[in-house]
């Protein structure tokens, strides 16, 4: 699916011709014959999309006004709002959230924070726009080669007419497995500017929803509906929450398009959440059958979680994006490999 394409059926906002500045990024030494067609960006303050030829991969939107808009609402931090299948090109995420949906595409924020100081809860992932948002700094890059690129956000926490009360540095890596799939690295560290307290909450920091077709939720109907596994050889049918695993995919047969009347079905692709065990201590996984992951919930905290003031907290996250069946051995090496 060209880029053209891609953006038609609403998996991803147009918002190029608003650019303010603009950088294509490639491997210097890049070398199409061992690589393929080679990985390049276009960035702006607010807008990265990682592009591998006329294919869009990945879409990340830094302009928290227009993910609002995106979302109904909902979202009101920077978040990914698409991530391609390799074979179909059509996007493994859910950007807009249908009526049960809190989270959509990839995003990291968190509700139910209280400041230590007077109380006030704070809701910086979803509600009012007034209790709470997540505003990027402007986005920018990092170290691009023809098989890997980066770029990276910083961002501040805050609620409308107060000082920010976090700021986070993010950075994110694409790199290339093979032509059956691709990895996109996920790191986030957080600087609390006050002694703050989470609650818990199900959907609190990282969270994926994973796009329609590869919801448990729609096995049951016609041409739809996916599976879920994790890393200890379990598979779902039903919504799961509290285990420990150290990854979790959603994986399914493929709509060939959006709304298609025969409901034909194409390639099997998925996506996978890889979390280091010790990104929150305590923490476990919730997920749900229409397609949410969240690896670090806080809702199965013993007690609040606390944020010090002037303390560095990081959580790594590993999405992989695949075609074909799950390959157990590969998700558990790359598990491995992030630190």
């Amino acid at each position: 699916m060209n880029r053209r394409d891609f953006l038609k059926h609403g998996l991803a906002v147009s918002t190029l011709a608003g650019m303010s500045r603009n950088f294509l990024f490639a491997g210097a030494n890049s070398s199409r014959d061992s690589v393929g067609i080679p990985l390049t960006i276009n960035l702006s303050d607010d807008h990265a999309m990682i592009c591998q030829g006329e294919r869009v991969l990945v879409d990340y939107l830094a302009d928290d006004a227009t993910c609002s808009s995106l979302t109904s609402g909902l979202q009101k931090s920077p978040c990914f709002i698409a991530i391609a299948g390799p074979a179909t090109g059509r996007s493994l995420i859910s950007a807009i959230p249908q009526p049960w949906r809190q989270a959509s595409g990839v995003s990291f924020a968190c509700d139910r924070v209280l400041r230590d100081k007077d109380k006030t809860e704070l809701h910086f992932g979803y509600g009012p726009g007034d209790s709470g948002r997540i505003s990027s700094m402007g986005l920018q890059p990092g170290n691009c080669t023809a098989t890997s690129v980066e770029f990276h956000d910083q961002c501040y926490w805050y609620k409308p007419g107060w000082l920010p009360f976090i700021g986070d540095k993010r950075r994110f890596r694409l790199s290339l497995i093979s032509e059956a799939a691709y990895i996109l690295d996920c790191e986030y560290i957080l600087t609390p500017r006050m002694n703050l307290t989470v609650q818990p909450s199900g959907q609190s920091l990282f969270s994926l929803c994973a796009a329609d077709d590869l919801a448990v939720s729609r096995r049951e109907q016609p041409g739809g509906g996916g599976r879920l596994l994790n890393s200890h050889g379990q598979q779902h049918m039903h919504p799961t929450s509290g285990s420990r695993p150290n990854w979790y995919t959603f994986f399914g047969q493929r709509a060939v398009a959006q709304n298609q009347a025969d409901n034909k079905l194409g390639p099997v692709e998925g996506i996978a959440v890889l979390s280091s065990p010790n990104a929150v201590t305590g923490c476990r996984w919730l997920t749900r059958d229409y397609g949410l992951l969240v690896p670090n919930s806080l809702h199965y905290l013993d007690s609040a979680f606390q944020l010090h003031e002037g303390e560095t907290y990081r959580f790594a996250y590993r999405i992989v994006a695949y075609s074909g069946l799950p390959d157990p051995a590969m998700l558990n090496r790359l598990c491995d490999e992030l630190s």
